[in-house]
């Protein structure tokens, strides 16, 4: 069958992030996560990369369907002859014409690879948004890791302010003050560390988005809990739309064509020529037509080893579609489980753990300045806090990085 247009058109991820991409230059006061997506997707680099790809990939389609140049010869004869020289003058024109319909084969199998490679586009799409999501809720994370550490120091500051107005109305042991103070050092020290962790975070987000260096970091909007995934029937039904099983699927159907136009090497593509014959003498001149059909015969080269390396790659490629066909089922399944399970812990978590935590901490410091804790049971009650916040955000952040992969690998179905 014969394809008169290579099928750009229609609304897909490409042709959307191709037609409104610009390079991201403005600072924004505010970031979430679609932006983040959004600005990854439209640099002006990917979007280079992605149209220098299908324009090689249409230039190969349109050059697959070009009708062979005609050739033109000429040629001069001089003979002598009784009384005077002949001179004999050759003018031909000839076509090779394809009466096998190889060349209309050949041209829908670069249609079928121009799909490949549009579908490769989609998918370098889906991975740079993929990978910017997964960096923004990184951010998102150490962020909000970072204010619980420096909650924490914050309370071991106050604690150590209600310990200097103890010491002025009674004896206070230099062990409680050494102790507080050296817990305050080590929260210091971890806001310092998850500080370093936070910008180095953000600088990889900055340049996956595209934004120029030295760009501060702007209030991220978002939570990091991922929302309830969608169903796993829903989720395996969208399968089919990932680009990466589109491409192979087009590579397949390229490989066939050129198979079924290598199974045609037996029929010879045959050239017609036109042209005219004049002869010179020294008595009279003639003219006449000329007519020219020429043919090379199959006896050796049939197609033989073309047909078998396009069979080679059909069953290679279709061999690759059913293993990525298999391995995306698995992660979507696994990856569901995963994010369904997380989310579940990290929402009871938080319910259980950091709520009863925040008020043992507040009732700690009560009892502490009132003298009805010692410092070591205010240190732990405040360590507990801060260890139940940190513990919370890792399993959100665990059932948010499931939940992205899941996202990926089910083809970015509607999240």
């Amino acid at each position: 069958m014969r394809a008169a247009t290579i099928r750009w058109a229609g609304p897909s991820l490409l042709a959307a992030a191709l037609a409104f991409a610009v390079p991201v230059r403005a600072e924004p006061a505010h970031l979430d996560e679609q932006a983040a997506v959004a600005a990854a997707r439209g640099r002006g680099e990917l979007r280079d990369a992605t149209e220098g790809t299908l324009d090689a990939a249409r230039a190969e389609a349109d050059e697959a369907g070009l009708w062979p140049n005609p050739t033109f010869e000429y040629e001069r004869d001089r003979t002598k002859e009784t009384g005077g020289a002949a001179i004999q003058d050759t003018y031909r024109l000839s076509q090779p014409v394809d009466i096998s319909g190889r060349r209309f084969l050949r041209q829908d199998a670069a249609l079928r690879r121009a799909d490949a490679a549009q579908a490769d586009g989609r998918q370098r799409l889906v991975e740079a948004g993929a990978e910017a999501r997964r960096l923004f809720h990184t951010v998102l994370m150490r962020t909000q890791a970072l204010g619980a550490a420096q909650g924490w120091a914050t309370r071991l500051g106050e604690a150590e302010t209600v310990l200097t107005r103890l010491r002025q109305g009674r004896e206070v042991s230099g062990y409680d003050a050494r102790r507080l103070s050296r817990e305050k050092l080590a929260a210091d020290a971890k806001v310092r560390a998850m500080g370093a962790d936070l910008a180095e975070s953000w600088e990889r987000l900055r340049v996956v988005m595209g934004l120029p260096a030295g760009s501060p970091m702007p209030r991220l909007e978002g939570k990091l809990l991922p929302p309830p995934p969608l169903g796993l029937d829903d989720l395996m039904s969208h399968l089919e739309s990932r680009p990466d099983l589109q491409g192979l699927r087009s590579k397949i159907a390229a490989s066939d064509l050129e198979r079924r136009a290598a199974d045609r090497g037996w029929i010879p593509e045959v050239t017609v020529g036109a042209g005219l014959k004049q002869v010179d003498r020294p008595e009279s001149r003639d003219q006449g037509v000329l007519l020219t059909v020429s043919a090379p015969l199959p006896l050796f080269d049939r197609g033989q080893a073309t047909t078998r390396k396009a069979e080679a790659q059909t069953r290679a490629s279709s061999a690759d579609l059913a293993l990525a066909r298999a391995k995306a089922e698995g992660e979507v399944r696994g990856l569901w489980r995963r994010t369904t399970e997380l989310r579940a812990t990290a929402l009871k978590f938080r319910e259980s753990a950091v709520a009863p935590s925040k008020e043992l901490a507040r009732i700690a410091q009560a009892a502490y300045r009132a003298g009805e804790m010692n410092v070591l049971e205010l240190l732990d009650a405040h360590k507990a806090l801060w260890e139940a916040e940190a513990t919370a955000l890792e399993l959100e952040f665990g059932a948010r990085e499931a939940h992205s992969d899941l996202i990926l690998a089910a083809g970015e179905p509607n999240p």
